[in-house]
């Protein structure tokens, strides 16, 4: 559990708080993440965004490389310019 904040090129950010988990295989070279996330506003014209999303991925640990697929939708909420 915790939260995520995603920042676009202008500045303008996503608030999501995140559950799931992320765990090496027996080998412990590569872990898998299974993640899912809500979005809860955030500022510029983010601000009342709401939405979900899944993250999967995998994360190499002699690198630190991380791979994600992430899928989901965001509605953006009424704001002024």
């Amino acid at each position: 559990t915790g939260s995520m904040t995603v920042t676009a090129a202008n500045g303008d950010e996503v608030f999501a708080s995140v559950t799931g988990s992320a765990m090496f295989r027996p080998d412990g070279l590569i872990g898998d993440l299974d993640q899912f996330g809500t979005i809860e506003g955030g500022t510029g014209r983010f601000v009342g965004a709401q939405g979900s999303f899944s993250i999967i991925g995998t994360i190499t640990r002699a690198t630190g490389a991380v791979r994600v697929y992430l899928d989901g939708q965001l509605v953006r909420g009424r704001h002024c310019d």
